[in-house]
């Protein structure tokens, strides 16, 4: 399939004002005739805790969930097209040809569809749909992932970050988001997480914060605070017919909040994913070469605190997902012990 060029268009009015019956909604665009032509072969849809995703034979049609919790706040169509929107501007600065434009839902005679007429209901972002086995999840697991993967996305996201706008209002990491962390986190202590030991981390992640101040203080005077990727994770990177050249990173955070922080603590995230694959040899073959190519060797001091800090959040959300009620049993088991996992390797770093 040759690239389809980006598209802006103008969207529809105002979209009903109840929310689509979630149930119907998925039926019904798992429908091939629900999509433009050319029609496809099948649609099947993932669940996440924010979104389905449709994927057909060359695309991928993500729907945001009408979701309001610690993590989204996305209770009608209106806010659930500007959060599309903002994911469309974004996910178009590592990956320009993915993302494609924002379209409309309609529910027609025949149920919900992209084509055809009806009211607006809500809205989608599409998008070109990448091959799995490409994505750094797949090359690690199939033992694929080399140090020449990891050196071309260093230095893709040292250029990223040099075009990125500074921010200069906030820390690195400050004892806000530690405390925030833990706080939303204690619900599922004695629960999903060993209570104890979320206790321990979170204490140690305090402690670490305090002692750092200075050098938590100078990274912001130095513009290491960035306007970043927010969930830079193997499952989001993507090397094109597998190469070790031009990655593709896609689904940025949207929330600004958890998206503009230090570059190091972006980084972070593809860090807790290598160290979770027990190696630590791409590692420190990344770190190598960002540093290298960012001059930020100061990073080097805060980066176990990094990680840690964004594992304690991995472990937070898999808890939210496992806790969710919508969540099938099968998956709620999955994600209550890799909630665990990774609370074991946030507590590795003390």
């Amino acid at each position: 399939m040759s690239v389809q060029p980006a598209i802006d268009r103008t969207l529809p009015g105002r979209p009903a004002s109840r929310n689509p019956d979630p149930r119907a909604l998925v039926r019904e665009l798992l429908r091939p005739e629900a999509y433009p032509g050319p029609r496809a072969s099948g649609v099947e849809v993932r669940h996440t805790h924010g979104s389905w995703v449709f994927l057909n034979d060359r695309e991928a049609w993500k729907v945001r969930r009408p979701v309001e919790d610690a993590l989204l706040d996305l209770p009608d169509a209106d806010r659930r097209r500007r959060c599309c929107e903002e994911e469309l501007r974004l996910g178009r600065r590592l990956a320009p040809d993915v993302y494609w434009e924002v379209v409309p839902i309609q529910r027609g005679t025949a149920g919900h569809a992209f084509v055809g007429s009806g009211p607006v209901v809500d809205f989608a972002l599409r998008m070109r749909r990448l091959p799995e086995e490409d994505s750094a999840a797949m090359l690690a697991a199939q033992g694929r992932l080399t140090a020449r993967h990891l050196q071309a996305l260093a230095e893709t996201m040292a250029r990223f970050y040099a075009a990125a706008p500074p921010v200069l209002d906030r820390p690195g990491l400050g004892r806000a988001s530690v405390v925030e962390n833990y706080q939303q986190a204690l619900p599922f202590a004695g629960r999903l997480l060993d209570g104890a030991l979320l206790q321990r981390v979170y204490h140690w992640q305090r402690e670490m914060v305090a002692e750092r101040e200075l050098p938590l203080l100078d990274r912001v005077a130095r513009g290491r605070i960035r306007e970043g990727h927010g969930d830079l994770r193997l499952e989001h990177v993507y090397f094109p017919g597998g190469r070790a050249e031009a990655p593709v990173v896609i689904d940025p955070l949207v929330p600004a909040s958890d998206r503009c922080a230090d570059v190091a603590l972006d980084v972070a995230f593809l860090v807790m994913d290598l160290e979770a694959q027990r190696r630590p040899d791409l590692t420190a073959t990344f770190l190598g070469r960002f540093a290298s190519a960012t001059d930020d060797y100061d990073l080097y001091p805060l980066i176990d605190l990094y990680v840690s800090h964004r594992a304690f959040t991995r472990a937070r959300v898999a808890c939210l997902v496992a806790a969710d009620p919508a969540t099938a049993p099968a998956k709620a088991s999955r994600k209550a012990a890799e909630a665990n996992r990774l609370l074991a390797l946030a507590a590795s770093y003390i």
